[in-house]
């Protein structure tokens, strides 16, 4: 007789029959005792199964358990114990568990395009209709002219080096409807991501037409290059993609619609492309350089509008042709963090608040929004205004501003918290506006015509200020 077969299936009748009944610890020993082994290995076995048939009960105890109320309580604590009993006394007496593994889950396929044909497919677009979902479609250097839609959550990724994988749109390709509200028109695309969680990596965009558009779902884009693209990037229809260390040069950037919330972190932008458009609470822009970003409705480099608590952080802009950042809202009603972001060479740094005109009494009266936009931290010249806060209760706190003609700017209304700031500019350091009543302490300001500049009609909440002598 084989000791640990039958020892394991007496342990397997015990379990079964304490299933269905309580807890019969007598079964188990007078079973043992019944067993071709040393009376040692049959202490031991009951010991550490059972803790001396008071295990359970103890062990309840110490750890403040409830006593089990009813039948089905006490089965699921003893069970608990029994189970743990088990899998320690099987190691002690070498029993092997001959439970079969379960068979894994549906196979995983990759599929391989090549442009020569030596691969599985031809084009993208065919590997990407065969693909099912969690299949990989891996692309081969060459240049591919071809509309792709991915509708499944696959992978589609450059198998080689990423400036060798060239995709464009075709002439004369299909398009899909983008914008917001009434703002809408039809782009040409190269990709587009369908309401899937697809991951798309390791590839290079290329020519005017191109376009990637990913409308809803939470697509994943990493390490792509967008070369001179009229377009570039579209999110849209609430998606929540992200969107990491991407390279986007000469051409279109990255645009949102329909309060989407991505993460785009990581990404240069060099020679025109900006991050704009309706973006969603849960948005962030984070780490991304831009370089001379242009915007036709400038905005300049990042450029957020509607209502939105966004977090824009850590992000590196030179030479913007509008304003570096921009959180304009129709409302005024948005509270962004924008922090710790390094601004130069620009037009304009920051600007929060609502547009003028569309929030806002024009005396600064209870229409003024309330909503309260995070500027903090951040490095900040600029050719014209370094910070400029309207119609909010912004706080503007711990920012340092340098080499700018003007410094810290309010009007419209609110009653913005101007604290802990370090300006020195050329022209006014703090300007406080017309009808606005900020909170202003802690600040060191110096201006060439003027440290701190109150307009008539402003009620501000003067602190302790460091200013200097203008010229």
């Amino acid at each position: 007789m084989n000791t640990n077969n039958e020892l394991d299936r007496i342990v397997q009748g015990f379990l079964k029959d304490r299933v269905v009944a309580p807890p019969r610890p007598k079964l188990l020993r007078d079973s043992l005792d019944n067993t071709a082994t040393t009376p040692q290995t049959r202490r031991r076995f009951m010991g550490r199964w059972l803790d001396r048939d008071e295990g359970a009960r103890r062990g309840t105890a110490d750890h403040d358990h409830p006593p089990p109320g009813d039948r089905r309580s006490r089965l699921m604590y003893s069970a608990t114990a029994v189970t743990a009993a088990v899998a320690i006394a099987a190691l002690a007496v070498n029993v092997i568990d001959t439970t079969p593994t379960q068979p894994s889950a549906g196979a995983v396929t990759t599929h391989v395009v090549a442009a020569d044909d030596s691969g599985d497919f031809s084009t993208i677009a065919e590997a990407v209709a065969a693909a099912a979902e969690g299949d990989t479609v891996l692309v081969r250097p060459g240049t591919y002219v071809e509309a792709i839609v991915i509708d499944k959550d696959i992978t589609l990724a450059g198998d080689g080096p990423r400036e060798d994988i060239v995709i464009s749109a075709p002439e004369d390709g299909p398009t899909v409807d983008f914008g917001m509200g009434v703002q809408r028109f039809e782009w040409p695309y190269t990709l587009l991501v369908d309401d899937t969680q697809a991951d798309v990596r390791e590839l290079t965009f290329a020519g005017a037409e191109t376009a990637v558009v990913v409308d809803g779902g939470s697509p994943s884009l990493s390490d792509l290059i967008f070369d001179g693209n009229e377009f570039g990037l579209l999110i849209e229809s609430g998606s929540t993609a992200t969107v990491t260390e991407n390279l986007m040069t000469g051409g279109g950037g990255i645009e949102l619609a329909d309060y989407s919330e991505p993460v785009i972190e990581g990404n240069v932008l060099r020679g025109g492309p900006s991050i704009v458009g309706s973006m969603g609470d849960g948005g962030v822009v984070r780490d991304n350089v831009l370089t001379d970003p242009v915007n036709g409705i400038g905005l300049g480099g990042i450029g957020v509008d509607e209502p939105t608590n966004a977090l824009i952080e850590r992000n590196t802009i030179t030479g913007a042709s509008g304003y570096a950042i921009s959180t304009s809202t129709l409302l005024g009603a948005g509270a962004p963090v924008i922090r710790e972001n390094t601004i130069s060479g620009s037009r304009n740094g920051i600007q929060v608040g609502a547009l003028s005109g569309d929030a806002g009494s024009a005396d600064g009266g209870s229409d003024v929004a309330t909503a309260q936009p995070l500027v903090s931290g951040n490095d900040i010249s600029a050719e014209l205004v370094a910070i400029s806060v309207s119609w909010t209760d912004a706080e503007v706190v711990d920012n340092t501003v340098h080499d700018s003609f003007n410094g810290i700017v309010l009007f419209g209304g609110g009653s913005a918290e101007v604290m802990d700031n370090e300006v020195e500019v050329d022209g006014i350091g703090i300007d406080i506006g017309a009808n606005t009543s900020p909170s202003v302490d802690g600040n060191s300001a110096c201006g060439g015509s003027a440290s701190i500049k109150i307009h008539d009609t402003a009620t501000p909440s003067m602190g302790e200020n460091t200013t200097c002598d203008a010229a």
